[in-house]
């Protein structure tokens, strides 16, 4: 191996450590605001707030398209929010679950079942339930009226556009008109 490959592996080992630490920063930072949400008793996961990330990022990078930055943020807010809660994620089929991992990233537990009478979600074991939207249209399940629609999900994979609806739990004293219906896009293959 020559000397100046070394180098530069030297140079990313450097590299890594600065972006380790700066990930820890973040971490204690994200540590602050989920004591504020907490006394607050705001919901943890906003993705508008998310969405605003990605674009600014996307935005003001050089090398890396939207795609590219929503997949290394993903994971990295991901891991942070695991400081302030672990979600679960009740998943209806294997694609809904592959999409809870676009969403989420990987720090969530996802909890798949096949058929659509099995999601019970009013004994709140679950904080978020991501259902095809032609099941929801269909009228094969219905919110409770402290449940609200956060986000539609399109995922253009090929010639298909899969649609899906992430539902959570409305805050106390709110109702579904407080809150903004954000739009989530994925292009490209299924992983």
């Amino acid at each position: 191996m020559s000397m100046d490959i070394c180098k530069l592996r030297d140079e990313i080992d450097c590299i890594d450590m600065e972006i380790l630490r700066l990930i820890e920063k973040r971490i204690e930072v994200v540590q602050k605001v989920g004591d504020l949400k907490h006394e607050k008793k705001s919901r943890i996961y906003v993705p508008e707030r998310e969405e605003k990330i990605f674009e600014t990022l996307a935005n003001s990078s050089l090398k890396l398209e939207y795609e590219k930055i929503r997949g290394i943020y993903t994971e990295i807010i991901s891991s942070c929010r695991d400081f302030e809660k672990k979600f679960t994620v009740l998943c209806q089929g294997e694609l809904s679950m592959l999409m809870g991992y676009r969403v989420f990233g990987s720090i969530v537990d996802l909890v798949r079942v096949e058929k659509k009478r099995n999601i019970h979600y009013n004994d709140r074991k679950y904080d978020f339930i991501l259902i095809n939207k032609v099941n929801f249209v269909e009228n094969e399940y219905m919110l409770s009226q402290d449940e609200y629609v956060i986000s539609e999900i399109n995922w253009i994979a090929e010639h298909d556009v899969l649609e899906y609806l992430l539902i959570g739990k409305l805050e106390k004293g709110k109702t579904y008109k407080d809150y903004t219906l954000n739009k989530i896009m994925f292009n490209g293959g299924l992983l």
